[in-house]
């Protein structure tokens, strides 16, 4: 384990670090975040899917009336998952920002 100094700061901080603990500067990409946001675009592709195939089954049940409840579900489910994954997309994005919220100053 080395010490490097921060980009915004000036002051010592380990290599291993994810971000300055003086500043909040970040110094390497969160892979957890990485790996949540392969997720959003997934689940964002499970949503449309599931609003496709809702749609289907709706136009389906016109000639088969008994489809109407389960059209209805998958539907329900489409939207369900689409709000969920929207609201995980605006939660990472939020967690990008500094802890301090503090602008970055000028290079």
């Amino acid at each position: 384990m080395a010490l490097m100094p921060c980009q915004e700061c000036g002051r010592s901080v380990s290599d291993q670090a994810l971000s300055c603990p003086h500043c909040g500067f970040p110094l390497k990409e969160d892979p957890v975040l990485d790996y949540d946001e392969r997720k959003v675009r997934i689940g964002f592709w499970w949503s449309w899917i599931l609003l496709g195939i809702g749609g289907l089954l709706t136009l389906g049940s016109f000639a088969i009336p008994e489809l109407r409840s389960f059209a209805a579900g998958v539907l329900v489910i489409g939207l369900l998952s689409f709000a969920i994954n929207l609201m995980r997309d605006y939660l990472i994005g939020k967690a990008k920002v500094r802890p301090d919220n503090r602008p970055r100053r000028g290079r």
